[in-house]
């Protein structure tokens, strides 16, 4: 029972040493060697509470977004849809399907690591504002297990197979990668 409140106290010094923009990540394992310390948990199972896939998933998004803008292919498909004529409503309709996709197959940080390049190459050569786009691109998808991380983490202890994200979580997607767009044209005013 003390155990929760020595916890709750690690967690607030962790989150309050954040705001001052010490570095999450050594607070966190500052976290984990001080529960170890305590004996509140074995290093055995620390170790157990460790993701890898999670991580390797996370990490794996970085080096996408990196490629896409390096390589020119943000320009090439930035410029293409531009040449396409879609703008305004239809534009935000069309980046947040094509954000959905790339999410279910990669991951929502790869999803906007790759469409944030092309989204600002689209707007560019509109000479429009991209904040709404951009807003779009950021979809939370729970159809697949990959999406978002933490789907991952769950899917283990939970007993969750990938058919039951997508009986699920197919609904919320698709809903949520409609009302995104339309919520961005309503608060920035973009035109139907």
């Amino acid at each position: 029972p003390e155990y929760q409140y020595i916890t709750l106290v690690i967690f607030v010094a962790i989150v309050v040493a954040a705001v001052f923009h010490l570095p999450l990540a050594i607070l966190c394992l500052g976290g984990v060697i001080l529960y170890v310390l305590l004996g509140i948990v074995t290093t055995a199972e620390a170790v157990k509470m460790i993701h890898l896939e999670v991580y390797v998933l996370v990490a794996m998004s970085f080096p996408l977004g990196i490629a896409v803008k390096t390589s020119g292919l943000a320009s090439v498909l930035g410029q293409a849809i531009s040449d396409s004529g879609i703008e305004g409503f239809t534009l935000l309709l069309v980046i947040s399907f094509v954000s959905m996709i790339m999410t279910n197959l990669i991951t929502n940080k790869a999803s906007c690591q790759v469409m944030f390049p092309i989204i600002i190459e689209v707007y560019k050569a509109q000479d429009a504002d991209p904040l709404p786009a951009i807003m779009v691109a950021t979809t939370v998808v729970v159809c697949t297990p990959y999406g978002i991380p933490p789907n991952v983490i769950v899917m283990g202890p939970g007993g969750y197979t990938g058919i039951d994200y997508l009986r699920f979580g197919l609904p919320i997607t698709l809903m949520g990668t409609i009302m995104t767009p339309i919520a961005a044209a309503l608060i920035y005013g973009v035109s139907f």
